[in-house]
């Protein structure tokens, strides 16, 4: 089957590290068959890897059409208005993303940065604390934890999270 053939290559193609050419074989996957959920994903997390945010946003809009609990569809979006500075459209999405599964979480760490951009330090130290909370080996979700606990003043709690931090050599 073509349409396998051409979802395998663009799969190897983006696990090697080649969004970019790994976005053409999903568009060719996605004109072969444009009812596949799976092909306008795959589209659109290459599109975000390669850079092109505003071209995700077509493709999760049609998966959402199709499937409009696409907690994937949610997330890429999300992310994809993150990218472009839209971080109230990027909010929506994710929450949309996080109240269909709560256990992903990438959605409560990008949650975090949308509520950054907004400036909503609060929020964004709820989706952060959530993220460390169920994974304690993020080192990125304990390093923007603490620096929104130090823009609220909350030092001594900021210093406490740099130095729990993952892949922080002990003293």
């Amino acid at each position: 089957d073509d349409f396998l053939a051409t979802m395998n290559v663009g799969k190897s193609q983006y696990e090697k590290g080649d969004a970019a050419v790994a976005v053409t074989s999903f568009e060719k996957a996605v004109q072969q068959q444009p009812t596949s959920i799976d092909a306008r994903l795959d589209l659109a997390n290459a599109l975000l890897a390669a850079g092109q945010a505003e071209q995700v946003l077509p493709q999760t809009k049609q998966v959402l059409g199709m499937d409009p609990q696409s907690g994937a569809a949610h997330y890429l979006a999300g992310c994809a208005y993150l990218l472009l500075g839209q971080f109230q459209d990027g909010v929506k999405d994710l929450q949309q993303a996080n109240d269909i599964d709560k256990t992903v979480n990438a959605v409560s760490f990008q949650l975090g940065i949308a509520y950054e951009g907004l400036k909503n330090y609060d929020e964004a130290i709820t989706q952060w604390r959530e993220t460390v909370e169920f994974d304690p080996e993020h080192p990125a979700a304990f390093y923007r934890l603490s620096q929104a606990l130090m823009r609220k003043g909350e030092t001594d709690e900021a210093q406490q999270m740099l130095t729990q931090r993952p892949g922080r050599s002990p003293r």
